[in-house]
């Protein structure tokens, strides 16, 4: 069909003048419905912010002086997981950060249905994870923060709601170094959640900028809950590229580790991640393929591609 539209196109025949009005046609149509997506999400964030001040100003003290913008946010990620074996499993997640600027001094409110921290030490494409049921962990926390000679430390307990409701306390602290082109992440979390007890998380990455576009990454994370001693591990290597303003591509290659029966390799793998903004601050696209080996498959190769949305207000 493209092959013959485009011979259509070039026909001597065909009037020229016809073509030209439907190429305008439908870029005004394009225009049209770009246009009203923009507007809808404009008119969406602007009420959530007016809903949120008004929160602000009713439970904070009068404040004398300049205002800083409210700036919550709501987020809705949606996407598949497409496997080579004809399996499709469908994903649903979101989230609401309530920013409160006259009171944000003492708490931030939080809302959502996933909780990355609780990932640690796993593959973000193993088959648990891609295909996980994110709707069963819903919480809602405050989160107090405070700096200390630039370690930022993080204080949330939150009201959880998977396996029943419970209250769960995590306290986190992180800081960023710098030598040159070499940057060092480390982050360390000690938790107590109401469906597992007990434990301690950590993360470390490390950048090396080739380029000012190109990184070389090293990600290491790891928790362990200490009722049931379990520990898990994952280490990742890979490359990030910035292309554009609007696309970000990076490669990984990951290892992942356990401790059921010693200390012993559970899943390993690549994949290539592509995100692109569609619309700033209002629409993206992730597409990541696959392919994994786990130790629960018999390290049978399981090849796939998850593609993710995200829409913010």
């Amino acid at each position: 069909m493209p092959a013959l539209l485009y011979a259509q196109n070039e026909s001597e025949r065909q009037p020229n003048n016809s073509d030209d009005s439907a190429k305008e046609e439908n870029t005004e149509n394009s225009t049209e419905v770009t246009k009203e997506l923009i507007r809808v999400n404009k008119s969406v964030s602007e009420k959530i912010d007016q809903a949120a001040d008004a929160i602000d100003k009713t439970i904070s003290p009068n404040t004398v002086g300049r205002v800083e913008k409210n700036k919550t946010k709501v987020y809705f990620i949606f996407g598949s997981d497409f496997a080579d074996n004809g399996d499709i499993k469908t994903n649903f997640r979101y989230g609401a950060q309530l920013h409160l600027p006259r009171f944000e001094k003492y708490w931030k409110l939080k809302f959502a249905n996933q909780n990355e921290k609780k990932e640690r030490g796993r593959s973000s494409v193993v088959r648990d994870r891609r295909t996980r049921k994110a709707n069963d962990e819903v919480f809602v926390g405050v989160s107090f923060l405070r700096n200390w000679d630039n370690i930022d430390v993080r204080y949330e307990p939150q009201i959880a709601i998977d396996d029943g409701i419970g209250l769960d306390h995590s306290i986190e602290a992180e800081t960023k170094y710098e030598f040159g082109k070499f940057n060092m992440e480390p982050s360390l979390e000690f938790f107590a959640n109401h469906d597992e007890g007990t434990g301690s998380s950590s993360s470390v990455q490390f950048i090396y900028w080739l380029k000012k576009f190109l990184a070389l990454v090293q990600d290491n994370d790891v928790r362990y809950v200490y009722l049931s001693n379990e520990l898990s591990v994952n280490h990742t290597i890979g490359l990030r590229y910035t292309a554009t303003d609007k696309l970000n591509v990076s490669t990984h290659y990951f290892r992942s580790f356990t401790n059921e029966q010693g200390y012993i390799l559970s899943a390993y793998g690549e994949y290539l991640t592509l995100s692109y903004t569609v619309y700033k601050n209002i629409l993206s696209a992730e597409v990541m393929p696959y392919i994994v080996y786990e130790r629960e498959e018999d390290f049978e190769q399981a090849n796939g591609i998850v593609v993710n949305f995200r829409v913010n207000f």
